[in-house]
């Protein structure tokens, strides 16, 4: 046999080609009698099925290698698996919520004078005719309440109705009744499917048959050591508790001790039972001044039922790129609460907050500006700062107070002359251009204390296809009220009321003895001349008046 150089071997060529190539060479090599490279040859066959097979084997090699790194996994599930090493769960879908205006009928004298809202009441949205969404629903997850429909809790509104004065606080879903999910034969780490739709972990209600009596299992975070108001205490053989879990595919679990760390459910038929509301997600965030009619139950004498205000908090399932983005620093924080990152850190873990930032008000206390997530900002509501508040208690250093504050909203006025090429919509090109200025400025995009740059409006609308030439005319923070008398003698400093401005022109309809309005005509500018829009570190940008005028050219 003659012989010949051992070919080398490029470890990088694992395709079908290269895979084929290879083996056609090693075939030389092994077997130099063999010739025939036809398709019909069986030998070309196989050649071409373990190619294929190779092929195949090889993908999967590389996909197991990079799914084993955080940096380089794609899938969620390897995503959720690997974060789990250092005890981060990705946040799930959080519900959105708002308060709810109800007006009743006015009662007849002969009529009791007080309803029932019960725990479990739901409403439901018409449906919305111009973004196609669907009804979604609303349900009061509080203690029964009983409304006086004579007393303070309601204002009268002519004709003949009365309205709750207080709002009443719901949370978007549906509360499923308890349900049976499973049996326990006493083994350990019993886990338990729970439901495949969205859930909204909070409301979670896990009860245990024991005792001829279903007890309630509180959830724990996890199952080792139980924090509590006592400190942190390594769990034992006798303390209640589950945790819940949702794999990649959006099922959620119910999971038990081993007996050793938290014990288990003893041995039965059905005897593992839970409740909880169905829901959470960024459609939930809808608009003020919607319609909701009751959905089963309806208190006596409602009439109609709105939302003053818009809906927000809802929030999708924690995307894999910002979980690896924010798990290594999570991890970095150790849980506890001590740089001002950290606070910002921790507050990300809580559903549906969008934005944070941290101030240190003095050596022991810190303001903590949310923004919730939704389409709009609006100011936090009373259970979403308790949520956020409560969410530190086991993770800030002792002796030191947490104060939620809400952000400080700064509408940005834009205004812009839009060009139009010819034979293109103008109308439409106009819109466009409107639409693509309110994406720079929309609440989801914008940051706290991120400037705005004047050149991002350029290239912004300037890329938009049919629009010839834009000119900006108006690109400035809505001006806030000013009195008009204003005095400045703080310092030492001369009163604006002390200038003599009788030598300057001011224009027409101006008195030179309003030194406030004078001040404001010298510093009011439509476009900061440096193309820059300065926003304080605890400021948020929103959309203000944004318009766009199509001009033509003479």
């Amino acid at each position: 046999m003659p012989t010949h150089d051992v070919p080398a071997i490029d470890y990088t060529d694992k395709d079908f080609r290269s895979l084929r190539r290879a083996l056609l060479d090693l075939a030389e090599y092994r077997l130099p009698e063999w010739t025939d490279r036809s398709a019909g040859d069986l030998g070309m066959l196989f050649v071409d099925l373990f190619a294929y097979v190779g092929d195949i084997v090889s993908y999967y090699q590389d996909r197991l290698a990079s799914e084993q790194y955080l940096d380089t996994a794609t899938e969620r599930r390897s995503v959720m698996h690997l974060l789990r090493l250092i005890g981060y769960e990705l946040t799930p879908a959080a519900a959105a919520a708002c308060e709810v205006q109800l007006d009743f009928d006015k009662p007849a004298d002969n009529q009791p004078s007080t309803t029932r809202i019960r725990r479990g009441f739901s409403v439901e949205s018409e449906p919305d005719p111009v973004s196609g969404a669907g009804p979604v629903a609303f349900t009061y997850l509080g203690p029964d309440r009983v409304v006086d429909l004579a007393g303070a809790d309601v204002t009268p509104q002519p004709p003949n109705l009365v309205r709750l004065t207080a709002m009443l606080p719901m949370t978007q879903g549906v509360l499923r009744p308890p349900t049976v999910i499973g049996s326990s034969r006493g083994e350990a780490g019993l886990r338990l499917r729970l439901a495949t739709e969205p859930v909204v972990l909070d409301t979670v209600v896990v009860e245990v048959f024991e005792g001829g009596a279903w007890t309630p299992w509180p959830r724990r975070r996890n199952l080792f050591v139980d924090i509590g108001d006592a400190g942190v205490e390594v769990a034992t053989s006798v303390d209640l508790g589950h945790t819940l879990e949702v794999d990649a595919a959006g099922v959620t679990w119910v999971v038990f001790g081993d007996g050793e760390f938290y014990k288990r459910p003893p041995a039965g038929t059905d005897n593992v039972r839970a409740s909880y509301v169905a829901g959470g997600g960024t459609y939930g965030n809808i608009g003020p001044g919607r319609v909701l009619r009751p959905k089963e139950e309806t208190p006596a004498k409602l009439k109609a039922a709105t939302n003053p205000r818009r809906a927000s908090g809802g929030a999708e399932p924690e995307p894999i790129d910002r979980a690896v983005q924010h798990a290594p620093r999570a991890f970095r924080s150790g849980n506890r609460a001590v740089t001002l990152r950290d606070y910002e850190t921790i507050a990300r873990q809580v559903p549906g907050v969008a934005k944070v930032k941290a101030k240190t008000v003095s050596w022991n206390r810190v303001d903590l500006y949310v923004a919730m997530e939704g389409r709009a900002w609006r100011a936090l509501q009373a259970h979403q700062r308790l949520a956020v508040q409560t969410h530190f208690d086991d993770r800030r250093m002792i002796g030191t107070s947490l104060r939620v504050r809400d952000a400080t909203p700064v509408p940005i006025d834009i205004a812009l002359d839009v060009y139009a090429e010819p034979h293109h919509d103008a109308a439409g090109v106009r819109q466009l251009a409107e639409e693509a200025v309110r994406r720079l400025v929309a609440y989801e995009t914008t940051e706290f204390g991120r400037p705005l740059y004047l050149s991002k409006v350029y290239e912004a609308v300037e890329a938009i296809a049919g629009v010839r030439a834009a000119t900006v005319t108006r690109f400035r923070r809505r001006p806030t009220p000013v009195p008009r008398q204003l005095r400045v003698d703080r310092r030492r400093l001369v009163s604006l009321d002390r200038l003599d401005l009788s030598g300057f022109d001011l224009g027409v309809g101006v008195d030179h003895r309003d030194a406030a309005e004078v001040v404001r005509r010298t510093v009011r500018s439509e476009i900061p001349w440096d193309g820059r829009l300065e926003v304080d570190t605890f400021e948020l940008p929103v959309a203000g008046d944004v318009e766009a005028i199509l001009r033509y050219e003479r």
